[in-house]
């Protein structure tokens, strides 16, 4: 059978993952190298074997496979393993409660790593406020219709790959 190494990925500010190859079969034996990136493989002929001391980016390993007597041709197949860097935590500002408006400040924290979204989490009314100068400005303002009053739920979210953090805020028009 085809060496398969697993399924590319994206870890997100793990030093540590577990690999995914499927093993060797009829007594063969596979073997794991590194060949870009860094990374100590604990067992280098354990197919699902435990890699540590991963770099940010990407790592790139091979699983290779011989056959149990040198009878059939060898195979092998790479994987990639992308240490992404976390964010620092999410933070969405302070709850408030307002009167007689219907804009509020946002003042959240700028993304260390990714990019920061407003999103809406819960409304009182069918329609969604509007975030200016965009969703994706921390420090934005939110804006409801008149008449719209109410508890709405804000959440800011950063991304970085597979990394993601979320921190929400009341705002009580």
């Amino acid at each position: 059978d085809a060496a398969n190494a697993g399924p590319d990925r994206g870890v997100c500010d793990s030093v540590m993952v577990n690999l995914t190859a499927l093993p060797s079969t009829n007594g063969g034996t596979g073997t794991w190298s590194v060949l870009s990136g860094s990374g100590i493989v604990s067992d280098f002929h354990d197919p699902v074997s435990a890699l540590v001391n991963l770099s940010f980016g990407d790592n790139q390993l091979r699983w290779n496979v011989v056959s149990q007597f040198g009878i059939c041709p060898g195979s092998s197949d790479i994987v990639t393993i992308t240490r992404d860097e976390a964010p620092a935590p999410a933070f969405a500002g302070l709850d408030q409660e307002l009167c007689l408006t219907v804009s509020a400040p946002l003042g959240a924290n700028t993304a260390s790593v990714g990019t920061g979204t407003w999103s809406v989490a819960t409304k009182p009314a069918a329609v969604d406020p509007v975030i200016l100068p965009d969703n994706n400005s921390p420090n934005a303002t939110v804006q409801i219709l008149s008449g719209n009053e109410g508890i709405y739920r804000l959440a800011w979210t950063i991304v970085n790959a597979s990394c993601r953090t979320t921190d929400t805020l009341t705002i009580d028009f």
